[in-house]
């Protein structure tokens, strides 16, 4: 029983870099793949989100680090804000973000205050050091966005990024298989019309 652990327990060792691995080699091509994939937006956005995600992981040095990412960019963004409206902002389960707030506030890079208007509640703010740690991971996930967007021009880059902002922002529509009603995403939308 002890040896299956110990076995067990050095395999879930070695999974991220199997799964790394794993990745690396399954970026798609036009030789392995049939054609009608590559003529799908959907397949196509899936796998250009894989390829995204790995650079920026890369750039960054690690999966946690995007996430803190994410939440420093939002307490800059946002100010002083609730743990609860930070976590609907960022799209984050509440108890996650506990844990990721409790890392940064450990390393010095986000405060924990009392609410003035609500003193069962804390609010989050991003503090100096934080500041200067998002700007530094705001350089490596430029770098990132460069390699992405690398096979493009600048216009066609500003392009891409106002057709996906496009897609982001408009309606779901309603799901003939599910019945679901048509939603809007949220968060964007205000700084979206903002920027019109």
């Amino acid at each position: 029983m002890g040896i299956q652990r110990i076995s067990v327990s050095l395999e879930i060792q070695r999974l991220p870099g199997i799964l790394a691995s794993v990745q690396r080699t399954r970026e798609p091509t036009p030789a392995t793949t049939p054609e009608r994939l590559w003529w799908l937006p959907s397949w196509l956005l899936n796998h250009v989100a894989a390829r995204a995600n790995r650079l920026v992981a890369e750039h960054l040095h690690g999966q946690g680090v995007r996430t803190q990412y994410a939440v420093l960019a939002g307490l800059d963004d946002e100010g002083p804000i609730s743990q609860a409206e930070l976590a609907r902002r960022l799209g984050i389960d509440s108890g996650d973000l506990v844990t990721i707030i409790d890392q940064l506030e450990a390393g010095g890079l986000v405060a924990r205050t009392r609410d003035p208007a609500d003193r069962r509640r804390n609010r989050m703010s991003i503090t100096e050091p934080g500041a200067t740690q998002l700007l530094a991971l705001d350089r490596d996930v430029a770098a990132a966005q460069a390699d992405l967007l690398a096979p493009l021009t600048a216009d066609e880059r500003d392009q891409f990024v106002r057709l996906l902002r496009t897609i982001l922002l408009s309606p779901t529509p309603t799901s003939r298989a599910t019945g679901g009603a048509t939603q809007r995403p949220s968060g964007l939308e205000a700084s979206e019309s903002e920027s019109r």
